[in-house]
C-alpha cells in the first residue's frame, strides 16, 4: 500500500459530512485511494458501504439496487441504521462507466443522483453520513450528464468538496523502485514521469521481479513489455500464447462488441485449465460468473493492438473501426489513446495519416478530435 495524501483529504472532509467528488485521469489511482480509505475506515471500525458500479450497476430506484446488492433497502438507508457515532460513508467508485457501459445510463444515474438526494435529506436529520463519488477528470469535466449534475445547484446546496488524484510525488516512485533494488537515478525524465502513475510504477515492479527491463519511451512500450513476460509467465504454467489468446480473444470480442467491462464466465469456462493460469497471473478475475480484466487498461490494449495489426496488414483503418457517430461511444476513447500511441511510437508515418482522416471530418464526434489532438501534443520529439 502506497499511502496518498488524496486519502487523508477525504478523512477530513468527512468529519464535516461532506459529500466528496473525488476525480483524476485513468491509471492513477482513484480505486486505490478508495481501497486505502476502506481500510482505515475498518480499522475505526465506522461503517462503510463501498460499491464499484462497473460492476453493479443500479437501475430504477434506490430500494432496487440495495435489493441488487442484498440489503433490505436503499444502500444509503441501510448504512444509516448503522450509525451510532462517527459518520458512516458510502462509496461509488467508477461513476464515469455507468455513461459507457450500460445502454440504461441515464436510468443509472438517476438513481445516483436519489442517492445522493436521500444522503443530503438523512444530513438534514441529524444523521452523520458521507458519499463518495469517484470519476475520471475528463467525464467530469466534459461528460454533459455528468458535469451538469456534479456541477449543479444540488452540489452548491450541499456541502460539496472536489478532490483530485494527482500523480505520485518522485520521491514515493524514488522509494518503490529502490525497494525492488532499481536505480532511479538512472531512469530517464520520460520514464520517470510515466511511473508517477501507480499502475505503471506496478507494471514496472512486477517486471523487475520477472525479467529485464528495457527502455520505454511512452506508457503503451511498457504495456508491451508488460504482455511480453506475462506470456512468458504463463509458458512455465504449460499454457500456451495461442491458448492464452483464443480465451482472451474470446472476451475481449463480447466486452467490444456489447461496450461492457464485463462478460459471461461461461463464455470461457470451457477452457478452465487456461482461465485458471489467467487468473493466478491476475491478468483477468471472475466474480458473480462474470469475467473482466484486472484493470481496463489490459482491454483498451488488447483492442487497440489487434486493430493496429489490422492497419499494417491494410485489413483495417481507425475510420472504419470508430464506425458512425451513434457508435463513438466514451468507451472508445481509452482504446483510441492506445492506438495513436502505438502508432506514433511504431509507425510515425500512418499515425500522421491517420490524424489528418480524422481532425477534418465532421463525421467524428469532438471528444474524439479532442483525444487526438491531446496525444498529437504530447509527442516530446516529433520527427
Amino acid at each position: 500500500m502506497i499511502p496518498r495524501d488524496e486519502t487523508r483529504q477525504i478523512l477530513n472532509n468527512l468529519e464535516k459530512d461532506k459529500i466528496i467528488i473525488l476525480h483524476g485521469a485513468a491509471g492513477i489511482g482513484k480505486s486505490g485511494v478508495l481501497y486505502e480509505l476502506t481500510q482505515i475506515l475498518k480499522k475505526q471500525s465506522r461503517p462503510y458501504l463501498a460499491v464499484r458500479l462497473d460492476r453493479q450497476q443500479p437501475s430504477n430506484t434506490p430500494r432496487q439496487f440495495g435489493d441488487e446488492l442484498g440489503l433490505p433497502d436503499s444502500p444509503v438507508l441501510c448504512l444509516s441504521s448503522l450509525v451510532t457515532g462517527a459518520s458512516g460513508v458510502l462509496i461509488l467508485d467508477q461513476l464515469d462507466a455507468l455513461r459507457w457501459t450500460s445502454s440504461h445510463s441515464s436510468n443509472s444515474l438517476d438513481v445516483c443522483k436519489a442517492i445522493v438526494r436521500e444522503t443530503h435529506s438523512l444530513q438534514m436529520m441529524g444523521k452523520h453520513i458521507s458519499i463518495v463519488l469517484a470519476c475520471r477528470t475528463f467525464d467530469l469535466e466534459h461528460d454533459p450528464e455528468i458535469k451538469n449534475w456534479l456541477s449543479g445547484q444540488v452540489f452548491h446546496d450541499h456541502q460539496c468538496q472536489k478532490i483530485e488524484v494527482k500523480r505520485l510525488p518522485p520521491e514515493t516512485v524514488k522509494s518503490v523502485i529502490e525497494r525492488a533494488e532499481g536505480n532511479f537515478e538512472r531512469l530517464k525524465e520520460r520514464e520517470k514521469q510515466i511511473l508517477s502513475s501507480p499502475q505503471h510504477l506496478a507494471m514496472w515492479v512486477k517486471l523487475r521481479r520477472d525479467t529485464r527491463i528495457h527502455e520505454f519511451r511512452s506508457a503503451t512500450q511498457l504495456m508491451r513489455q508488460f504482455w511480453t513476460d506475462q506470456y512468458r509467465a504463463l509458458q512455465t504454467l504449460d499454457i500456451t500464447s495461442l491458448e492464452a489468446d483464443n480465451v482472451l480473444d474470446d472476451i475481449v470480442n463480447y466486452m467490444e462488441q456489447n461496450a461492457k467491462l464485463f462478460a459471461p464466465a461461461t463464455l470461457i469456462l470451457h477452457q478452465q485449465r487456461v482461465t485458471s493460469a489467467l487468473c493466478t497471473q491476475e491478468i483477468i478475475r471472475i466474480d458473480n460468473n462474470q469475467v473482466s480484466f484486472c484493470h481496463q487498461s489490459y482491454l483498451d490494449f488488447r483492442i487497440a493492438d489487434r486493430l493496429l495489426r489490422d492497419i499494417h496488414r491494410r485489413q483495417g483503418d481507425i475510420f472504419a473501426w470508430l464506425g458512425p457517430k451513434e457508435k463513438q461511444s466514451l468507451f472508445r476513447r481509452e482504446q483510441l489513446r492506445q492506438v495513436l500511441a502505438l502508432l506514433s511510437d511504431e509507425a510515425p508515418d500512418k499515425f500522421v495519416d491517420n490524424l489528418q482522416v480524422l481532425l477534418p471530418n465532421e463525421a467524428i464526434r469532438f471528444h474524439l478530435k479532442h483525444l487526438a489532438l491531446s496525444i498529437l501534443g504530447q509527442i516530446e520529439q516529433p520527427t
